[in-house]
């Protein structure tokens, strides 16, 4: 019965105005933010309980410092019409264009982390329609007008309770130059890998359920050979777990 909550949702922008009526993508991330691809760039409901509530509820155009000394900023793919949304393990956005490929954002949409089209990738097409990341491996799927590819990506859903970790490849052989990754983590753990004796030689934070390393010490020295014991510890304590991993070189 009450009249703000008949018909078609408007989107309204800061001043109070219609910002479009073009909706291609919509997906809900790990805060309970609604996030939404427009053909004039992305908005996103931090409040999306308001559209119950309000009469004019507020969809915010992320800004982007541009960090040219201007102190002005720009929204988040304002002059793009966006096609999907995809939250990864790591809560951070996944979006496709219609005319300019993919973009890897940040949590809030603030820093943009990857770009992929034509021209730096092998996307046979700058026009995306679909993206999926695997929640076991992180493998980002990139569905375009012109087929699918697919890349390794470095994010996966976290484990909770996590059961067991594990890193490949393992062993590292000498001939491999990649990264190493371990998954079955919870969300946001810290990841200690140390020598056999203790030594810290690698910290990080995983990206989801799984963090990298590219075998290098603190210094950026390849790690000589040897078994190096991982520590997780999850992102409240309450979790710990080990396993190693062996280099050859």
């Amino acid at each position: 019965n009450d009249p703000r909550n008949a018909g078609q949702l408007l989107l309204w922008n800061e001043e109070g105005e219609e910002h479009s009526g073009k909706i291609y993508a919509l997906a809900e991330d790990k805060n309970g933010y609604v996030w939404v691809g427009t053909e004039k760039g992305v908005l996103v409901y931090y409040k999306p309980w308001a559209i119950f509530s309000e009469e004019k509820p507020l969809a915010t155009r992320p800004k982007v410092a541009r960090n040219d000394g201007s102190n002005l900023a720009d929204y988040l793919l304002e002059n793009e019409s966006i096609t999907c949304i995809f939250v990864d393990g790591a809560n951070r956005k996944w979006i496709g264009t219609k005319n300019s490929g993919a973009y890897l954002v940040s949590e809030d949409g603030l820093k943009t982390y990857q770009t992929f089209n034509k021209s730096n990738s092998p996307l046979p097409s700058n026009e995306i329609t679909s993206i999926a990341v695997s929640p076991t491996t992180g493998e980002v799927f990139i569905g375009t007008t012109m087929g699918l590819v697919s890349f390794k990506g470095n994010a996966t859903e976290g484990e909770a309770p996590a059961d067991k970790i594990y890193a490949y490849p393992n062993p590292v052989r000498e001939n491999f130059n990649g990264l190493i990754s371990v998954l079955g983590m919870q969300s946001d753990s810290n990841v200690k890998i140390t020598t056999i004796s203790g030594k810290l030689v690698y910290e990080t934070r995983s990206l989801g359920g799984m963090a990298q390393w590219d075998g290098r010490n603190m210094g950026g020295e390849k790690v000589k050979t040897g078994v190096y014991i991982v520590y997780v510890v999850s992102e409240d304590g309450s979790s710990t777990q080990t396993t190693k991993i062996m280099i050859v070189r």
